[in-house]
């Protein structure tokens, strides 16, 4: 299963389609998190099943975007060692999309109109991730930090408010 950037139009498919053939068995295109879970709940039933009905048959999958980005959990990192990952830092996600539509660019083509995180949402996540893993260095991965300055602003304020002892870049 291959989603992202990479794989958002036909002809990045190709490239990857020509060098992986069959190892690929889907491509995800728009916000994957949603149909990464159908599809091994559907996999998993064919492969205990062997219901062919329940098999999901289009190589490309294309998914709409979730509008409202409170809705996702914050990742837990159960799965993962994090001491083994040099820098000290995780990287977190506040905003999807963009709020404008330059030809030039795929932003909003590939993530949506412009969604962003609730500032209590963005500062209870970093709690989170600082109580669980004494983790101090965030990195914040968005196309658009600055999307909506109004609820950036709010951010920076709970952060001052809550005297977290965190440092962040974007």
């Amino acid at each position: 299963i291959l989603g992202g950037p990479a794989v958002s139009t036909p002809e990045q498919r190709k490239i990857f389609s020509d060098s992986l053939g069959e190892a690929i068995d889907y491509f995800v295109v728009g916000e994957g998190e949603s149909i990464l879970l159908e599809l091994m709940r559907t996999y998993k039933s064919y492969r205990l099943n062997g219901d062919p009905e329940k098999e999901i048959t289009s190589p490309v999958i294309v998914r709409k975007e979730i509008s409202d980005l409170n809705a996702l959990p914050h990742p837990t990192y159960d799965e993962f060692d994090l001491s083994r990952y040099d820098g000290g830092s995780l990287f977190v996600e506040w905003s999807r999309g963009c709020i404008s539509s330059c030809a030039y660019c795929k932003g909003r083509q590939l993530h949506g109109r412009y969604r962003m995180k609730s500032a209590r949402y963005i500062v209870d996540e970093l709690e989170f991730h600082y109580q669980r893993f004494h983790n101090n260095y965030f990195i914040v991965c968005d196309n658009l930090l600055n999307g909506n300055v109004r609820e950036l602003e709010r951010v920076c304020d709970l952060l001052i408010e809550k005297r977290l002892p965190i440092q962040w870049e974007g």
